[in-house]
């Protein structure tokens, strides 16, 4: 069946779930607030936060992916991911297909242990609790929520903050390459549950991450400090791997050295 694709919020990730759905001969429609220039991908200037939204009407899967641009700014947040996706979804049919991307930084859980979507939450900061009543936003429309760990990817890999003396915390990194958050994004949207959460297979400490990287390029690794960062926790993928789904990259070495080399 031939379908119509939205994708709101068309950057990072949206330009790459774009291009894959476009590769299979699917029509993609996608907002943003600058337009977007993807082959084949039809481009709307849209700011979200500015209703009523006109959107097209014979939409059947939505991708909400849109970026706050501000991180910990508990309004730039409100504004992005609760008064945006509403306006959103008032916008679209009743029939759509939704899924909204959020983010495993929802959790608060910063002693290293292990995390799903099972795991309860209880936000600590104004941001969090905008996070958390995003993801409810969503789901009560009948959508579904996929968490996106930390992504990296072409043009977006920071190593250099690991190398070379910088100081790097304890604890544990949560990550996932571009080209597998986009295919998360589809498995997510055509699972059976409603929360997914979209990591790699391997939750890697930070110290071992400076270790790897000194190795790989020759340069000196970081200064490792024993206190743990603020972001410490291990995220599992087993729900969205039970969907089928498989990371191409299924650790931080074959991600960053396809990038390094």
């Amino acid at each position: 069946m031939h379908v119509h694709h939205l994708i709101v919020g068309c950057g990072y990730v949206g330009g790459e779930l774009a291009r894959r759905l476009r590769s299979r001969g699917e029509t993609v429609t996608a907002v943003s607030r600058t337009g977007v220039d993807v082959d084949g991908v039809d481009s709307l200037e849209v700011d979200v936060t500015e209703p009523p939204l006109d959107l097209p009407d014979d939409v059947d899967r939505c991708y909400y992916l849109v970026s706050s641009g501000s991180r910990g700014d508990a309004d730039a947040y409100r504004r992005a991911y609760v008064e945006g996706q509403r306006n959103t979804l008032n916008a679209l049919p009743d029939t759509v297909e939704y899924l909204y991307s959020s983010s495993t930084g929802v959790y608060d859980t910063n002693d290293g242990s292990s995390v799903d979507e099972e795991t309860p939450l209880e936000p600590d900061t104004p941001a969090r609790e905008v996070m958390v009543e995003a993801e409810a936003v969503a789901l009560d429309a009948g959508g579904s929520v996929v968490r996106f760990a930390g992504l990296y990817g072409p043009d977006r890999l920071s190593a250099d903050r690991y190398l070379d003396g910088s100081r790097v915390p304890g604890g544990y990194l949560n990550l996932l390459r571009r080209g597998d958050a986009a295919t998360a994004a589809t498995a997510a949207l055509e699972g059976g549950h409603s929360l997914y959460v979209a990591v790699d297979d391997e939750p890697v400490h930070r110290h071992e991450l400076s270790r790897w990287l000194a190795e790989y390029t020759g340069r000196d690794p970081g200064e490792l400090v024993d206190e743990p960062a603020r972001s410490n926790r291990r995220c599992r993928n087993e729900r969205l791997r039970s969907t089928g789904w498989r990371p191409e990259y299924p650790s931080y070495r074959e991600g960053f050295a396809d990038l390094l080399d």
